[in-house]
């Protein structure tokens, strides 16, 4: 098993950012859970909280950028499924467009409906 961690170029880690914003946009209250959980991941992937907040202040449209490799897809996946939950308020906007994005990583949707499930589970435990 491979212990390295995936290379994710900047501008990828920028445009995760970018789609994590605009999830947590989608349901129309961005909550604080949300924006810690993103200036968490903006962290982890050498992202400043000055970037980060430009982002959120300032939000634009993000291409979906498809990863080179499956941890880079699940990782970002996670992510997502992270987000939507964060806030214990699943609305159906956030589950559609998490799941459009998991499909375009090449997550179908049992597996999208899954790790959703097992996410929740254990952040409720």
């Amino acid at each position: 098993m491979n212990t390295d961690k995936p290379i994710i170029t900047k501008n990828e880690n920028i445009n995760h950012i970018k789609n994590l914003i605009a999830i947590a946009h989608i349901d129309g209250d961005f909550s604080i859970n949300e924006r810690n959980l993103i200036f968490k991941v903006g962290r982890n992937f050498g992202l400043t909280e000055f970037e980060v907040n430009e982002y959120i202040m300032h939000p634009t449209e993000a291409e979906l950028m498809i990863p080179d490799s499956i941890e880079k897809r699940e990782i970002q996946f996670h992510n997502y499924i992270q987000l939507i939950i964060v806030d214990n308020q699943v609305g159906d906007e956030e589950l559609e467009f998490c799941k459009i994005i998991g499909n375009a990583l090449g997550f179908s949707d049992d597996q999208f409906y899954q790790i959703l499930n097992d996410s929740y589970n254990y952040a409720i435990s």
